[in-house]
């Protein structure tokens, strides 16, 4: 059995992405109508970061959702919640620009 996909929320993944920079987290949007968020890794990433990022990303959905006032059907249930850190650890979100790169 085929199902189609939900619709495009364009609006949602905008405020998504705005809590997500508000937690220091930069995402862009994409897909056809800008519905869709990207993470944007660097290439390497310790497991402590990439729970940092996963823990920012879930406040920022739950955070969206909240305002909101709905729970769209479409969004699944939230499983095991993602252990938040005692303390936020930094992200990286550009190479570092130090030294000589010629």
């Amino acid at each position: 059995m085929h199902t189609a996909a939900p619709p495009a929320a364009p609006a949602l993944a905008a405020a998504v992405q705005q809590k997500c920079l508000w937690r220091e987290l930069i995402v862009e949007l994409g897909g056809c109508h800008s519905g869709l968020i990207r993470l944007l890794p660097p290439l390497t990433i310790t497991d402590e970061r990439a729970e940092a990022v996963l823990v920012r990303q879930t406040g920022a959905l739950d955070a969206t959702i909240r305002a909101d006032g709905t729970r769209p059907s479409e969004l699944p249930p939230i499983a095991t919640p993602v252990r938040a850190p005692t303390a936020l650890v930094p992200v990286p979100f550009a190479p570092s620009l130090a030294g000589d790169h010629r």
